[in-house]
């Protein structure tokens, strides 16, 4: 839209600028044109002509100024259906991203069943805190979904709608063996891009719950066919055949 809004005003004041200048010009172009025109015994129709421009100074202008709208309007036109065009390509390319990655941490997150069972074992006893695999193995899968959602790569309605609850949760219990390996380790961005996602998608899981409770919808009934069991005999015939 802003770039739309600078061709609109580009043509406007190139309008109003060439309008000016043929209400400038015009007069002395048609005198000069016809002085230069008189030693050579120009013909009548161009003498005509001169003064045809000349005495409909006024409506030529008009119709320059149309003319100059016109254009604006067609480049705001063109430039708008530019812009649709690179959202809905940006659109689909955020979508076939967050499709290819949520397809892969689904696989990983399946494979590291056993790892996150151990895990919430693991942390139910700590303190004393102590490096383990199984534990670094899971809070990696979720800083590894976090870099590619702080990038864009995964969009964050679907992150919170297939993750958020296991991934605030492993969070909070794991807040206290995070602190203590950026101490250990004295490096303070472990697990940022975690830390940085989980509060970022937190705060949508509030608004949302806000908004749900704000609205209190009670569930409504929907227009369907009732089920009976002539229903299913006939559904179950019709896929036989």
């Amino acid at each position: 839209m802003r770039r739309a809004l600078f061709w609109s005003l580009t043509g406007c004041l190139v309008t109003l600028v060439a309008v000016g200048v043929f209400q400038l010009w015009l007069p002395g172009i048609a005198s000069q044109a016809l002085v230069k025109l008189q030693p050579i015994d120009p013909a009548p129709w161009l003498r005509g002509l001169g003064g045809w421009l000349t005495g409909n100074k006024d409506e030529l202008t008009t119709i320059a100024a149309g003319i100059g709208v016109v254009i604006a309007i067609l480049a705001l036109f063109v430039n708008a259906r530019a812009e649709q065009r690179v959202a809905d390509a940006t659109r689909l390319a955020t979508w076939n991203s967050t499709r290819d990655v949520l397809w892969r941490f689904n696989e990983q997150w399946n494979q590291l069943y056993e790892s996150r069972k151990k895990a919430v074992q693991i942390l139910k006893t700590m303190p004393p805190y102590a490096y383990d695999t199984d534990l670094a193995q899971v809070l990696n899968h979720f800083e590894a979904m976090a870099f590619y959602a702080n990038r864009g790569h995964l969009d964050d309605e679907m992150a919170w709608t297939n993750y958020f609850d296991e991934a605030a949760d492993l969070w909070n219990r794991a807040m206290g063996y995070i602190n203590w390996r950026r101490e250990a380790m004295d490096d303070w961005t472990l697990y940022g891009e975690y830390e940085m996602w989980v509060h970022r998608v937190a705060k949508m899981d509030a608004r949302r719950r806000e908004l749900a409770k704000r609205q209190r919808q009670h569930p409504s009934s929907v227009a369907s066919v009732p089920m009976t069991e002539n229903t299913n005999a006939q559904k179950a015939s019709k896929d036989k055949s």
